[in-house]
């Protein structure tokens, strides 16, 4: 008797979904239970086809057929081929019901539409009505709030933020493009890590997948693509103390797809980008392109040792125990603003997240609550990237006028020096050296000064 085997084409492999019986260590760490995905190699595939069929072979001596193995070569000429059309393509492994184009996610199973894998229904779990009214959107809203109460929010739109953030980490899967999540604060201790882990604990029932990032964009890269990989549904960077950015991490925002490098071969694979990404720190620092894709969250205990504060309730432990309820309240808020025709709520749309806007932001205001985007918007005043080009512009008007000048002549005469009264030298034109030495390094190269003057 034949079983379908449970295999799936992502990103151009054969693969199958795996949970993860004890903790991962390593360039990212999962803890036990995590659902993730695992590359299918010919032995694997020999082994999932003996169970999956019952195959015969003739044996002389007692003139019957006797059972065997899948043949060994048999798993590598299929792996062979590169294509697989028979196989259903998987997109993505859910560990929480979702919504996808209005239709509900909350079967365990391979869902034919989306191509996305539940794993299994939350404890607790109740699908949400068919028609919430407003009123049933708002309760829902109230109880989201609750469950973040205990943080100290800078703003009330922080608060909203971080419902807007655990309503992320929900549907993050069905969306196309989603912000990055961003947990600030002026000190150690906080509640950013804390509150990664209630957003985590909401969706995925468990801490978040962590993954550190260093500032190195090649070496951040790498470990993205191990992440995008392995499928995970959250990616956790925990107290980032570097700047970042880069090319890599903003198409991961906003592309529904990006191709990355196997570890060990030479070509590109393409992967959906569907995972919830999540930055924590002090004071964080992110650059270019990355400062307007994100929601971000600052909390402020406003005390000198926030770590010794004192709790009513253990957040982790209060999420957890209602964590099939919150998911239902998740849906209830999305699906009502759009039973009730996405009214508008008098904001312009956020660009490049049109869905995700549609989603989450929109029904958040539709039931009343603060706008998530506007402790976002303070990111584009304290821009370090436009500052420097302020000033490097700025001194190049004051010394150059209409008459311009080469990159080797801009470098040149910030490389100038000039004899002081007392023997020693100095800067002929500090305010230039200073300028260029922000945009092109202290090396004052005029390749550097160039390559950012294109961009």
């Amino acid at each position: 008797a034949k079983k379908t085997l449970p295999i799936f084409v992502y990103g151009d492999r054969v693969v199958v979904v795996h949970i993860t019986p004890h903790e991962e260590a390593g360039t990212i760490h999962r803890p036990a239970g995590a659902a993730r995905i695992h590359f299918v190699d010919g032995v694997f595939l020999t082994e999932l086809l003996t169970s999956s069929a019952r195959y015969l072979k003739y044996d002389r001596r007692s003139g019957e057929d006797r059972v065997v193995n899948a043949p060994r070569r048999l798993g590598d000429h299929i792996l062979a081929r590169g294509a697989w059309p028979e196989c259903r393509r998987l997109d993505g492994i859910l560990e929480c019901p979702t919504v996808w184009r209005d239709e509900l996610i909350d079967t365990p199973g391979y869902h034919n539409a989306s191509r996305l894998f539940l794993t299994k229904r939350p404890p607790g779990y109740k699908a949400p009505p068919a028609q919430p009214s407003r009123a049933e959107a708002e309760a829902a809203g109230n109880r989201l709030r609750d469950c973040v109460s205990t943080f100290a929010f800078e703003t009330e739109a922080d608060g909203a933020a971080a419902v807007a953030a655990i309503m992320t980490a929900v549907l993050r899967r069905t969306l196309p493009a989603a912000p990055a999540i961003c947990f600030d604060a002026p000190a150690p201790g906080s509640g950013k890590s804390l509150l990664a882990r209630v957003v985590s604990e909401v969706a995925i029932g468990r801490q978040g997948s962590l993954i550190a990032l260093t500032g190195d964009e090649a070496e951040d890269e790498k470990r993205l693509a191990s992440g995008l990989l392995a499928g995970d549904a959250i990616l956790n960077a925990d107290n980032i103390e570097a700047t970042v950015g880069g090319a890599m991490l903003c198409s991961m925002i906003t592309e529904p797809q990006v191709n990355v490098r196997m570890l060990g071969a030479s070509v590109l694979v393409p992967v959906p980008t569907n995972v919830c990404l999540m930055l924590n720190g002090n004071n964080l620092s992110l650059v270019r392109d990355l400062r307007r894709r994100v929601l971000l969250v600052r909390l402020n205990a406003g005390v000198e040792r926030p770590e010794e504060r004192v709790f009513s309730r253990e957040a982790v432990g209060y999420v957890r125990e209602r964590r099939g309820s919150l998911i239902h309240d998740v849906l209830t808020i999305t699906r009502a603003y759009s039973v009730y025709g996405e009214p508008h709520t008098g904001m312009l749309p956020f660009g490049g997240f049109e869905e995700w806007d549609k989603a989450v932001r929109r029904p958040l205001l539709w039931i009343g609550l603060p706008d998530p985007l506007i402790p976002a918007q303070g990111l584009r005043e304290f821009d370090p990237d436009l500052e420097a080009t302020r000033a490097v512009f700025q001194v190049w008007w004051e010394l150059f006028k209409h008459a311009g000048a080469t990159c080797a002549e801009a470098v040149a005469m910030a490389r100038k020096h000039a004899q002081r009264f007392d023997g020693e030298t100095e800067p002929a034109h500090p305010d230039l050296r200073e300028a260029l030495q922000m945009v092109a390094t202290d090396k004052l190269d005029s390749r550097r000064l160039a390559a950012w003057l294109r961009r």
